[in-house]
């Protein structure tokens, strides 16, 4: 079960800031150190003052961020809404020359103590999560949403955007310096919320960004639990800023991740095949590099290495003029492997 709720949002003051696209900045672990001084040059406001703070010597950027959120408040260039809401969210961005829209909303996601309905496939690192923890421990506030999908069995987003949204203006309506086009909505009435939080419960999340974030997000609700003379369990600390959206291609796009690898030589077709293929780290001391005995032992992870050597050759093989026999070869081996797999199951 997963249990949203609304919250009221601190927002740039429009009265003040006459151009948010001069106080916006991409995510955090995205801006390279050229992009960092960009945006600390462009605005005094600009939101990357709080999240990426320079490095200083002598002083310390979380609690400066934490400086500047507080003074920014008490000068109200945040101010805070004056009743919960969720906030729809439009972001329109261009990928190979195709115009596309993911549409979904900004709301609060109750922390899981065991993730029985929180999922993850990222394994975290440490240096980012003592950044991001320090940062929250000073600010106390989420600087910036865990991004999901869910499944929208009931079709939720389109619901809202057909029912209560697009015949509205945004409040929020800004393109950033690469052209993509930032809408916001505000939804605060209160048979819609509840019907979001009825809906929302039946849903599984799937953390797509931000497995960082949500972690530093536990970690610091256990932290305050212990310091607590009465916990309740619905503190502020107990959820963490969320963006949903649902898993609708139209607006989705997982693009392939790229890795650059300095060779100090040439590639070896044969000696990648043979490390695909012997790569065994699942055996135990004194097991041999024997096929039949390993399918019986350990099939799942035998299909893995086979299919790993496919892969390699799909992308580098072509190089080899052994290309197509090996390729064959394997394809046969894994046909025979998966019928044994399912014999072994039985």
């Amino acid at each position: 079960m997963a249990l949203i709720k609304p919250f009221r949002a601190y927002i740039y003051n429009q009265a003040k800031i006459k151009s948010l696209s001069h106080v916006i900045c991409p995510p955090y672990d995205i801006i390279s150190s050229r992009k960092q001084e960009y945006f600390h040059d462009l605005d005094a406001h600009n939101f990357i003052h709080m999240d990426l703070g320079k490095d200083i010597p002598g002083d310390d950027k979380y609690l400066r961020a934490a400086n500047y959120f507080q003074q920014w408040i008490k000068d109200e260039v945040l101010v805070r809404d004056t009743q919960p809401a969720i906030y729809f969210y439009s972001h329109q961005y261009w990928v190979n020359r195709e115009k596309k829209v993911r549409l979904g909303f900004l709301a609060l996601l109750k922390l899981q103590e065991h993730k029985h309905s929180v999922f993850g496939h990222e394994h975290t690192r440490l240096e980012p999560k003592e950044d991001r923890l320090k940062l929250i421990r000073e600010v106390k506030a989420n600087l910036s949403p865990i991004f999901v999908v869910f499944a929208d069995k009931k079709r939720l987003v389109n619901q809202l955007w057909n029912n209560y949204v697009q015949n509205i203006k945004p409040f929020v309506d800004i393109a950033d310096e690469d052209g993509n086009v930032h809408k916001v909505w505000r939804i605060s009435d209160e048979k819609t919320l509840d019907k979001v939080r009825s809906l929302m419960e039946t849903e599984s999340m799937f953390i797509a960004d931000g497995h960082h974030r949500y972690e530093v997000s536990c970690t610091y609700r256990d932290e305050m639990k212990k310091i607590m003379p009465s916990f309740t369990g619905e503190e502020p600390f107990n959820y963490t800023l969320t963006y949903f959206t649902n898993i609708d291609p139209a607006g989705l796009t997982i693009l392939p991740i790229h890795r650059l690898v300095k060779l100090d030589q040439a590639l070896d077709i044969g000696l990648g095949l043979f490390n695909a293929l012997t790569n065994l780290d699942f055996l135990l001391p004194g097991e041999q590099w024997d096929l039949a005995h390993l399918v019986h032992v350990h099939p799942h992870r035998v299909v893995q290495n086979l299919q790993s050597a496919v892969l390699f050759l799909l992308r580098f093989g072509r190089l080899s003029p052994l290309y197509f026999r090996v390729i064959h070869y394997l394809d046969v081996e894994i046909a025979q492997l998966r019928v044994k797999l399912v014999q072994v199951r039985r």
